[in-house]
């Protein structure tokens, strides 16, 4: 969501604008619906959604910010800009709390422990932070998807330890972008997006299909988002979990190789929300929590296709409010206007 370009470029990389733009709406969204499922009552198309969002949306957000990481200078800077967004988002929260919750107090350890989706950014500031180190590893790829695969079928945990398996285990991702080439890029970009599209088409067909018949065989497919998602990663242990989050590997590059494909590379309408998604991101924290706790009291009530409709058009209307360049700009404008007196006594 913050990305620092690897070279000084003229002109942005809207191919990366436009996918964020992407991404940040599927987290969003499958936030608000996670918020208003039902375990008894499936949406097959519901589903699916959220299944295959959480296959590829974090992993390819931590791939982005690796690929514009390869200045490693000026990705150990970037580093501190991340710190200051988190602690912002951090002290929204707490404020946030403070006005919703009868009786909270807050404490230390609710700027450091990461609120809601907030371990994003604390993972990144480590990973951009320790990148020079860690791309001195030989074979640090491999490893840090070997490592992946052990840490998501370790079993289950919670709290800080949750948030730092998390970093973890996505940390393969963040590498792979690093790694990645803009020839390499380009190169996939050379079939055509029909194949891309067909591709992704047939894909989630295909996912369509287990998906029904995971439900009818008694697995959950809510388990399984949880799964995708690393929530408290999986309670018991099993040796097929071993093979299953590499195929988790597998499935994040693949459709990450099919968004790249088929996403246009020139300057669109989504493009800026691309390119402001960290504050739809910390926006996005916020509101789920406020909708989510409606819901549970109750004030939020509807069949599960209607609150899933609802929870889409929330993301949506979240997406554009604060991913356009005019609220992207008020923590700016808010700025200037602080600093000009001191300019002008100055």
């Amino acid at each position: 969501m913050t990305s620092t370009p690897a070279a000084a470029k003229k002109e942005r990389d809207y191919l990366f604008d436009n996918i964020k733009a992407l991404l940040i709406f599927l987290v969003a969204a499958v936030h608000f619906m996670a918020a208003v499922t039902m375990k008894k009552e499936m949406v097959p198309l519901a589903e699916l959604f959220k299944v295959t969002a959480c296959i590829f949306h974090m992993p390819m957000f931590f791939f982005i910010s690796g690929y514009f990481s390869k200045n490693l200078e000026k990705s150990e800077k970037g580093s501190a800009k991340i710190l200051r967004l988190y602690l912002i988002a951090q002290l929204i929260n707490i404020v946030y709390h403070l006005i919703a919750a009868k009786n909270y107090i807050p404490t230390l350890m609710d700027i450091i422990v990461p609120s809601f989706s907030m371990w994003y950014l604390f993972a990144l500031f480590f990973m951009r932070s320790y990148l020079p180190q860690l791309v001195k590893i030989k074979y640090i790829l491999p490893a840090s998807a070997v490592l992946s695969v052990l840490i998501m079928a370790s079993g289950n945990v919670k709290g800080l330890e949750l948030v730092v398996m998390r970093g973890l285990a996505n940390l393969v991702y963040f590498i792979m972008g690093y790694c990645v080439t803009s020839d390499m890029i380009a190169k996939v970009r050379k079939l055509p997006k029909i194949v891309y599209g067909g591709l992704l088409a047939l894909s989630l067909g295909i996912a369509y299909v287990v998906i029904i018949y995971l439900d009818k065989a008694g697995l959950s497919p809510y388990k399984l988002r949880n799964m995708l998602l690393r929530n408290g990663f999986w309670p018991e242990k099993s040796p097929l979990l071993y093979p299953f989050f590499t195929a988790a590997i597998i499935a994040a590059v693949y459709f990450a190789v099919l968004i790249i494909g088929v996403m246009p590379s020139r300057k669109t309408i989504i493009s800026s929300i691309g390119r402001n998604s960290v504050y739809v991101y910390i926006a996005q924290a916020v509101i789920y929590q406020e909708f989510n706790r409606q819901v549970k009291a109750g004030f939020v009530t509807g069949s599960q296709k209607k609150l899933f409709a609802a929870a889409m058009v929330l993301a949506l209307a979240c997406t554009l409010i604060f991913g356009n360049s005019f609220t992207a700009s008020i923590p700016s404008r808010i700025k200037g206007l602080i600093s000009r007196p001191k300019q002008e006594q100055t």
